[in-house]
């Protein structure tokens, strides 16, 4: 892996981690978040259309679940 790489994978695995962190916070007292609250309340150094995708990801590792359209939580 070339330094590009690496800082890129870094990047990448920040922001999963700043998504997941606000997931968590967001969840405390009811377990779900609302996909939009969620979007709101991350950082600005995630963009939108990057949140959006890098929630697709988790979902599709099972790492989130969507057991609604618009909800979100952890299985």
């Amino acid at each position: 892996m070339n330094e590009e790489q690496l800082v890129s994978s870094n990047l990448l695995h920040e922001k999963l981690e700043t998504i997941l962190n606000t997931f968590d916070s967001l969840s405390r007292q009811s377990g779900t978040v609302e996909k939009e609250a969620l979007l709101s309340a991350l950082p600005g150094e995630v963009e939108l259309v990057e949140a959006e995708q890098l929630i697709q990801y988790l979902i599709k590792e099972g790492i989130l679940n969507s057991p609604r359209a618009g909800i979100l939580e952890k299985p």
